[in-house]
């Protein structure tokens, strides 16, 4: 029994260093004397992932990962899933980790090759209704799943329960996080299929989600709340906290979305922050800011019937595009609360391998489910921390995905060519493209990373890379929003579109242009950012 139990454990072991290549030898390699680009000491890759040395890579999107995702996301969403959902994936792609950041790099003509391939299968609106429904039916699987592991007590769980545990939540949140990336691209396709025949102006007028998004469904029920609060006269959070119902629909209202935010991070939100914001609230009529949310909205259909009308716009193409967009901005918002459930499933892990909370999501998937299983050793793989929380490179190649920490990951990126940031300078002006119009000036708060989103005041404008379900508050306290990143799909756009608030996208390098604090004006009909003196 013991001798087979061994082989057992090398097998497995064996296995899982073949799933995550680079993890062992690679990085035993020292730093060479010459990292110039194919150099004659340059580390050499894996052949599957040689030919991404041919491609030309660019920055796609910023955003605030774990490891623990980035690995697996890459590995099965990437590498297997894409191809089961949409019928094709990247040969190539790269994830940066540096520090807390997270940095992911396509080369433009993969990204072209596999929109096109997209955009030409969008003509069968039956290929479009099948990934659609089974987008639907993985966010409400995901749902179903989060429910169950809020309400689950892992605190007395066995090593081997724990794996289990992790393993089913694994499998749903890789499904959820396939369909989160699918409809990135498929709104994107649907929206260009659009263009064809229809001028830009004219899809950007109808790019609003089919159905009300996460954050606009919270949105209007905290201004209910705040209405609910004025009309039973509490003048202020302390007065409706002496009123029972009242009590109760402010907890309610906090704990049904305070997870909105989490995105792949613990949850921000504080009741003594909620309580702040209900604070300011009630300092303003909650009746006329929901009438006027209820006038944006029905004046926004307005616009697309209007729209689709004068376009002849079929309506299963025109339902289809808008549900893409919805799925793209529920999936995102599902991945917080996804996040939020699973807290306690972590925790107990983290007890387990007696290994610090903060740290247990430096851990891939593969390497929690073997240490729990006993098949290695997790004190092993903590000694590796300290090199891949200073950088850690993750990559899809053609058949595997390979890891690398530390210097390996500075040597293998060293080698790719990856375009190069524009350099800051004394400017006047910033253009993009209108998401949403308006015109507004204000102080501007670059934000590189989701710990300065606190900076960002009501009435100040967010500038920065892109946004995510965790900028939620800071973009319904901002006069405007720009984002280097983005296409009239983006997360940016379409939140933007639904609240109202005016929205420039694209513009490159607005956060490397802008300077934090400086007076700006934002005229988001025209796409321009003005430095004002």
């Amino acid at each position: 029994m013991a001798a087979e139990a061994l082989r057992r454990k090398k097998r497995t072991t064996k296995g899982m260093e073949a799933s995550e290549r680079g993890t062992s030898k690679t990085r035993e390699r020292k730093i060479t004397t010459d990292r110039s680009k194919n150099g004659p000491n340059a580390m050499p890759l894996p052949k599957d992932l040689q030919g991404a040395l041919k491609l030309k890579w660019a920055p796609y999107a910023g955003r605030n990962l774990s490891y623990f995702l980035a690995v697996m996301h890459l590995r099965e969403t990437y590498g297997k899933l894409y191809q089961k959902l949409l019928g094709v994936r990247f040969s190539y792609l790269f994830v940066e980790g540096n520090g807390g950041q997270w940095q992911m790099y396509r080369s433009p003509s993969e990204s072209e090759r596999l929109e096109a391939y997209v955009q030409k299968r969008c003509a069968d609106a039956d290929y479009v209704q099948n990934v659609l429904d089974q987008n639907d039916e993985n966010y409400a699987q995901y749902r179903r799943h989060a429910k169950e592991y809020l309400d689950r007590d892992f605190k007395k769980a066995t090593p081997r329960e724990l794996a289990d545990a992790l393993e089913a939540h694994r499998q749903s949140l890789l499904q959820m996080a396939s369909s989160i990336s699918c409809s990135i691209i498929f709104a994107g396709a649907l929206a260009r299929r659009l263009q064809q025949t229809l001028p830009e102006t004219a899809v950007m007028m109808m790019a609003l989600p089919l159905h009300e998004t996460l954050p606009l469904e919270e949105e209007t029920r905290f201004w209910e709340l705040v209405d609910k609060i004025q009309q039973a006269g509490a003048k202020n959070v302390a007065e409706a906290g002496l009123n029972i119902e009242l009590k109760d629909a402010i907890s309610g209202h906090f704990h049904a979305f305070c997870w909105l935010d989490a995105y792949e991070n613990d949850a921000t939100w504080t009741r003594t922050a909620f309580n702040q914001r209900l604070a300011e609230a009630l300092a303003l009529p909650a009746g006329k800011k929901l009438a006027e949310m209820e006038k944006h909205h029905h004046e926004l259909e307005k616009q697309i019937e209007k729209t689709a009308r004068t376009h002849h716009v079929d309506p299963v193409a025109l339902n289809q595009f808008r549900l893409a967009m919805y799925h793209r901005i529920l999936g995102e918002s599902l991945l917080g609360l996804g996040n939020y459930a699973t807290h306690g499933l972590f925790t107990a892990i983290a007890k387990a391998l007696h290994l610090p909370r903060n740290q247990i999501k430096w851990f891939s998937d593969m390497e929690l489910l073997a240490a729990l299983r006993g098949d290695i050793s997790a004190e092993r793989h903590l000694e590796k921390l300290p090199a891949r929380q200073k950088h850690y490179l993750v990559a899809l190649g053609e058949t595997n995905v390979h890891t690398y920490d530390g210097s390996d990951a500075d040597e293998i990126l060293t080698q790719l060519d990856i375009e190069k940031p524009p350099v800051a300078a004394d400017i006047t002006e910033v253009k993009g493209v209108s998401a949403y119009p308006g015109k507004v000036s204000g102080i501007a708060r670059v934000v590189n990373h989701v710990g300065e989103l606190d900076k960002v005041k009501a009435g100040d404008i967010l500038v920065t890379l892109n946004t995510t379900p965790t900028f939620i508050l800071a973009m319904k306290r901002s006069a405007a929003i720009v984002t280097d990143e983005g296409g009239i799909t983006c997360h940016a756009a379409i939140v933007s579109r639904e609240l109202g608030i005016p929205c420039i996208i694209g513009t490159k390098s607005g956060t490397r242009l802008i300077q934090d604090g400086s007076h700006i004006e934002v005229d988001a009909t025209k796409g321009t950012v003005t430095k004002l003196e």
